[in-house]
């Protein structure tokens, strides 16, 4: 009964229940995860690093002779910092996806070929581009007379 007791103990560690609740997510709600490295990374974060605490607890000097009291605190710890990096992380990833959408829809999509130049080339092709803006307005402009 002792084993049962363990078993239940070992999988209902938060973190243990964060790691299945991130899979279950994964599986059943399409789209939370925009690839498998957000998966990973929010599985590590969230699950693996907590779980890491009990194992390291022992090379810790604050925490080694403090036992399963110890462990808790060492284990709330880590998942305090794996969730703020977690989090911190993911709002880079927005901000940066923002970021890109936002560049793309300027920059990416006013060439009618669907050609996409990059800066580089923007720029070196910049004095052509020049010289025919200023050759169209020439000829719409010819029968004004001078100015």
């Amino acid at each position: 009964m002792n084993k049962v007791y363990k078993v239940i103990r070992v999988i209902t560690v938060a973190p243990v229940l964060a790691l299945a609740m991130a899979g279950v997510v994964a599986w059943n709600c399409g789209g939370v995860f925009p690839s498998a490295w957000n998966l990973a990374y929010s599985m590590f974060f969230l699950g693996v690093l907590p779980l890491l605490a009990y194992p390291l607890q022992k090379y810790i000097p604050a925490y080694k002779d403090k036992g399963r009291e110890g462990q808790r605190n060492l284990a709330i710890i880590f998942a305090a910092a794996g969730f703020t990096i977690h989090h911190e992380s993911y709002n880079a990833y927005v901000d940066y996806k923002e970021k890109e959408a936002d560049w793309e829809k300027r920059y990416g999509g006013d060439n009618p070929k669907g050609y996409k130049e990059s800066l580089y080339e923007r720029l070196k092709n910049q004095s052509e581009r020049t010289t025919e803006y200023r050759q169209q307005n020439a000829d719409k402009n010819k029968g004004r007379g001078a100015r």
